[in-house]
């Protein structure tokens, strides 16, 4: 396995020589259990457990250095730091999610179609179908893209599945996680926007729309034909009755019931889910 030492990283980063002690990167760490031979970040100093280690880097709001090259390095965001940090790390490792990767128990169906195949991973026993995937998307295992959503309606005592004839639209850096299943539309399309960040174990029904920069977190359930706006937060295991529409820059809070329409710029939590701030 290719080695990398730290020094290498932080002055690609930083565009300067940096004057650190030079080690081989080994682990990445939190602060409440830093290790040997680390990178980390901190935004709680209290945090930071002073056990005894050596050669660890953390990025910082305040500059420090502790003996056995412990060192704490002052930078505007720490966590944004870590996150350029560990990226310039990847690419170094030449790890397969930064080119195009499919495993080889995927299921590709009809009308699927990568826009980029230069950055996409889709991990184990995805099933794609009737969908169209941007660029720099992650699809994680057993996923499911593309099938048909729930729909019945009954005639004269008997009921009939609606046909669907949309696709799911995947637009550029959509994160999708493990066993989560995204409905195609039923004439329209469903849509994730770009930089739209989907947890493990999500239900999205058909029609719906992720917007841009949203979050959808773990265990949650959108039916039918739900629009979310830009910048939402949705909290795990939260649910939402079909046909509404969440406004920009909202935040749902965890097992939230969402029954009505919510305006932008809102904090809403409960079930039924209110206004709460």
């Amino acid at each position: 396995m290719k080695k990398i030492k730290i020094k290498s990283i932080l002055e690609k980063i930083f565009k300067k020589k940096v004057n650190i002690n030079n080690y081989e990167i080994k682990n990445f760490s939190s602060i409440e259990n830093p290790k040997s031979n680390s990178v980390s970040f901190c935004e709680d100093l209290s945090k930071f457990n002073k056990k005894k280690i050596k050669n660890c880097l953390i990025f910082s709001k305040i500059s420090k250095k502790l003996t056995n090259n412990v060192i704490f390095m002052k930078v505007a965001d720490p966590r944004y730091s870590f996150f350029k940090f560990y990226k310039s790390y990847e690419k170094l490792k030449k790890k397969k999610l930064n080119s195009f990767y499919i495993h080889k128990n995927v299921y590709i169906g009809d009308n699927v179609k990568f826009l980029d195949k230069k950055k996409i991973y889709v991990g184990k026993n995805v099933i794609l179908k009737n969908c169209t995937i941007g660029k720099n998307c992650i699809i994680q295992d057993n996923s499911v893209i593309g099938n048909d959503g729930y729909g019945y309606f009954k005639h004269k005592n008997k009921k009939y599945k609606q046909a669907h004839f949309g696709k799911v639209i995947i637009e550029d850096n959509v994160d999708i996680g493990p066993l989560t299943n995204i409905e195609r539309g039923h004439f329209d399309n469903t849509i994730l926007r770009t930089n739209s960040k989907i947890d493990a174990l999500v239900q999205i029904g058909h029609n719906c729309v992720i917007g841009k920069n949203s979050n959808i977190c773990a265990g949650s359930i959108l039916s039918g034909n739900v629009k979310i706006g830009d910048d939402v937060w949705v909290g795990p295991k939260s649910s939402f009755k079909e046909k509404i529409t969440i406004g920009n820059n909202t935040i749902v809070g965890i097992g939230s019931n969402v029954l009505k329409n919510i305006d932008k710029n809102l904090v809403i939590y409960g079930n039924p889910a209110e206004k709460k701030c």
